[in-house]
């Protein structure tokens, strides 16, 4: 009865946000899917994204000596002391013959004999939470040489022959690459999840820069994408290529991040400026700009090339 008051409930509720589906509640509902068992567990994810515990990794416990008791504790982000599954949830009770989910959601947690329960629990993937609860989530830049053991080394050279921004920049500022399907830069993030004990989470690729949490005013994001625009094999701007062959430039496009502006040339300053002002920094906002002014970037563009193809670049102009 209260599931089917819950299923009433949240069929009038999609009716009125979208009135066109014009959902009916079908009487007889066959059991969920793979893929609607999914949807269904990351809704619950995205609803409950402040319940969530993890396993226990065995190398990092110290207080738990029982071998029973650490293979079924989880450990939540503001609790000190560990947590256990229900015993009369499901996967206690699938615990002799499945291993126990890495991750779960819960509904609610509860204190018996001295210990912490959870109850309600529903198994969740770890690359859902940077999705799903991003708000949680915490990302630092990966390094080009974090595995390299010369890496202080590396550290030192570049804040001895670099300004100090830009040796910093290039340290950890590590844009791996542009994705010619997104039309994106991608970055790869070290991703925690939680606080004030955080849970690490496997790598991700996000795209830079982050469309809700750029300034505006940074530079940074125009010099990357310039550098890939720049470059014929990034797949940024097809229509570019033929312009970009080996020779043709008159700059090296792939030190506009790591050289301030003041220290670029005039021609490259202005190109970057340009990109910069329009917060053109992917193939859609850069498509956006010239579709608003189709001369957008053809005069700062003839400035990196020889004036011999400056007549080329007038016929092709705007490159979309």
């Amino acid at each position: 009865m209260e599931i089917r008051k819950l299923r009433r409930q949240l069929t009038n509720e999609v009716n009125l946000l979208l009135p066109k589906l014009k959902l009916e509640l079908a009487p007889k509902l066959g059991a969920p899917d793979e893929d609607k068992c999914q949807l269904l567990r990351q809704i619950l994810l995205a609803g409950m994204a402040n319940q969530v515990a993890r396993r226990v990794i065995p190398e990092e416990e110290s207080g738990i000596t029982d071998p029973k008791e650490l293979a079924a504790a989880y450990r939540c982000d503001d609790l000190e002391d560990p947590v256990f599954l229900h015993a009369r949830s499901i996967f206690s009770v699938r615990a002799r013959k499945e291993r126990l989910p890495e991750w779960v959601v819960y509904q609610e947690r509860f204190e018996a004999g001295g210990k912490c329960f959870l109850r309600g629990a529903t198994a969740i993937e770890p690359d859902w939470l940077p999705v799903l609860c991003r708000a949680k989530c915490t990302f630092r830049p990966m390094t080009g040489k974090e595995s390299e053991p010369r890496y202080v080394k590396y550290i030192l050279y570049h804040f001895l022959h670099l300004p100090t921004q830009y040796a910093i920049i290039k340290l950890f500022f590590n844009i791996s690459r542009f994705d010619s399907e997104s039309g994106c830069m991608k970055r790869l993030m070290h991703v925690t999840f939680g606080w004030p004990r955080p849970f690490v989470l496997p790598d991700r690729e996000v795209d830079y820069p982050d469309e809700k949490t750029h300034d505006p005013s940074d530079p940074l994001p125009a010099a990357y994408f310039a550098k890939f625009l720049l470059d014929p094999s990034s797949g940024a701007c097809p229509k570019l290529e033929p312009l970009l062959a080996k020779g043709t430039l008159l700059c090296t496009p792939s030190t506009f991040p790591t050289i301030s502006a003041r220290n670029q040339r005039p021609e490259v300053a202005a190109f970057l400026r340009a990109l910069s002002a329009e917060g053109a920094h992917s193939r859609r906002r850069l498509e956006e700009a010239m579709r608003k002014d189709a001369d957008f970037l053809k005069k700062e563009f003839k400035g990196l090339v020889p004036k011999a193809r400056h007549l080329e670049v007038d016929g092709m102009w705007p490159p979309l």
